[in-house]
């Protein structure tokens, strides 16, 4: 098995913990939205569910009125997020690192998905983590401690 540059690795990593810090955040948000207090109800109904799906109860809640102005532009970053910068996630958690015949040209690819990330690429996906984990941060700092969320950071590209 070729080894995986610790450049590469290290930014993988990074990514696939950004992106699990904001399932974990968005799951504890939806404890307190709901007011699910029982700990075997949370990881039969809402640990088994993707972030898509967390997602939509959110939006649910948010049609319904019960979910404050405040997080609306946060609301807002996680569904963009999550429907753009999902797949580069996807590539990245599920994908390998391609060995060229040249050290240039590195791909990540996954069967999984039809297109592939060129290794380049890797500094955006991982920008695009962080800002996803700092949206669904703030969502839940509001939601525990009733403060203002803060100025969400520039958007990276898709």
């Amino acid at each position: 098995m070729p080894d995986v540059p610790e450049y590469f690795a290290q930014r993988i990593a990074a990514i696939t913990l950004n992106w699990s810090q904001a399932d974990l955040s968005v799951t504890i948000c939806l404890r307190i939205l709901y007011a699910i207090d029982d700990q075997g109800a949370i990881q039969d109904l809402l640990e088994p569910l993707d972030l898509r799906k967390k997602l939509g109860l959110v939006e649910k809640l948010e049609k319904r009125g019960k979910i404050a102005d405040e997080l609306s532009e946060i609301c807002s970053a996680l569904k963009y997020a999550n429907h753009h910068f999902r797949p580069n996630r996807n590539l990245v958690a599920h994908g390998v690192l391609t060995e060229p015949w040249e050290d240039e040209g590195r791909e990540i690819f996954s069967y999984r998905s039809p297109s592939t990330l060129p290794a380049e690429a890797l500094e955006r996906a991982l920008e695009q983590s962080r800002y996803t984990a700092t949206a669904a941060n703030y969502m839940l700092q509001y939601l525990a401690t009733g403060s203002k969320p803060g100025k969400l950071p520039a958007r990276p590209p898709k």
